[in-house]
């Protein structure tokens, strides 16, 4: 519905502290055009999930707001050393990997994309300067979004 239009924003889970990650989510992200604006975590008494914001836009974070984050997401050359070239390069740009899942490609067998938060300075510059470099190693980069973390809501 956000991608025809229909709907500004969409809440999905992402994962969930019992039951892992929502991979038709992820995969949503990767396939499509829709751009993670934010993400929440609602804890309950038994697990804790976290949530993506979706739009079709890809808005930048308001300065100032906490620790800001960028999504990437890309594939590796079938290679060796492939994803070590796609890691050092996020490293060497000064980008702190909190959380890297790979997911695979429904229309390549036992080939995968990979979904990486980055903490760091994510100014459009910065996240820019990245995206290119990842791109001279990578077959498919996409910034899959922008945001600022830490927020938590408890339910009880």
């Amino acid at each position: 519905a956000v991608e025809d239009g229909v709907c500004e924003v969409a809440l999905l889970p992402l994962e969930n502290s019992f039951s892992g990650e929502v991979g038709k989510v992820y995969d949503l992200i990767f396939s499509g055009n829709l751009y993670v604006n934010d993400i929440y975590a609602v804890e309950t008494a038994d697990s804790t999930t976290r949530y993506a914001v979706l739009s079709r836009i890809d808005s930048a974070p308001e300065a100032g707001c906490g620790e800001e984050s960028i999504l990437v997401m890309f594939t590796v050359k079938d290679e060796v050393g492939g994803l070590a070239k796609a890691i050092n390069i996020i490293s060497a740009y000064d980008f702190n990997m909190r959380v890297m899942r790979s997911r695979p490609m429904k229309d390549l067998p036992w080939h995968y994309y990979f979904y990486a938060e980055l903490a760091g300075d994510c100014s459009a510059e910065s996240a820019d300067r990245l995206i290119r470099a990842l791109r001279a190693s990578c077959p498919v980069v996409k910034l899959a979004g922008r945001f600022t973390g830490g927020k938590t809501v408890s339910v009880y």
